[in-house]
């Protein structure tokens, strides 16, 4: 059984690096293996953390960078306009923390919105 809590922050409080993390799952690589979402605003977020759960994967959606910079894979969701998926994505500094973790060879998917945004 899961069990989801959710918390409302204040502009004075530090929300959480993740906003919600599913049970861990061992890798090939003798650790907890984990799948960060990037969460820049807009995007299909629980969908795809959803699907993850389902086949058992530990998935954290996240705005931090180092989170994202520290998990073993990256997913890159999207729904919506380009304009304004690639304005909150440089606003949020999430765009060079992307490109990143793409240069580093890390395993990354872009969905949708979420890949073509990778190609401006």
């Amino acid at each position: 059984m899961r069990t989801l809590c959710y918390t409302i922050y204040t502009e004075t409080d530090n929300p959480p690096a993740c906003w919600h993390s599913s049970p861990a799952r061992t890798g090939a690589k003798g650790h907890t293996e984990l799948v960060a979402v990037v969460d820049y605003g807009m995007g299909n977020l629980r969908s795809v953390e959803k699907a993850l759960e389902y086949v058992g994967q530990d998935v954290c959606v996240t705005a931090d960078p180092q989170t994202i910079h520290s998990a073993d894979r990256v997913i890159l969701p999207g729904v919506g306009a380009f304009g304004a998926a690639m304005e909150n994505l440089r606003s949020s500094g999430l765009l060079s923390c992307v490109k990143d973790v793409i240069a580093s060879g890390k395993p990354f998917l872009g969905i949708c919105l979420g890949m073509q945004l990778l190609l401006d």
